[in-house]
């Protein structure tokens, strides 16, 4: 390591310098932002199908860049906005099959409706 002198002659050291690893080696971290991507979105929306509501850590592991309180969060807005996407996506005997593209549609025009609001 290098020696340096500061404003009154006495010697220091300098820390060592540690290298960054590339950014697609670093594993991706839940993020802050309040805007949810369009991917991050998909992969809510694919985490709901798989696991149904309320398996928030469970879908955590499909989103992967927030956290399981942050797509609890999320979710529950979107309830707000759509009060029948808790029972499409629940997981049950009674809803048992596949999700139609059509209520996928219908998720997506209440989530446009209300950001236009």
């Amino acid at each position: 390591t290098a020696a340096s002198v500061d404003d009154l002659g006495n010697p220091q050291q300098q820390p060592p310098v540690q290298a960054l690893p590339p950014p697609s080696a670093a594993p991706a971290a839940p993020t802050n932002s309040n805007f949810w991507l369009q991917e991050e979105e998909e992969r809510f929306l694919l985490g709901l199908r798989l696991y149904g509501w309320g398996q928030w850590k469970r879908i955590q592991t499909i989103v992967q860049t927030r956290t399981n309180k942050q797509i609890k969060s999320h979710a529950q807005k979107r309830e707000k906005v759509n009060p029948n996407i808790k029972f499409k996506y629940a997981k049950g005997k009674s809803r048992r099959g596949r999700i139609s593209s059509k209520v996928l549609a219908d998720d997506a025009r209440a989530m446009a409706t209300a950001a236009a609001a």
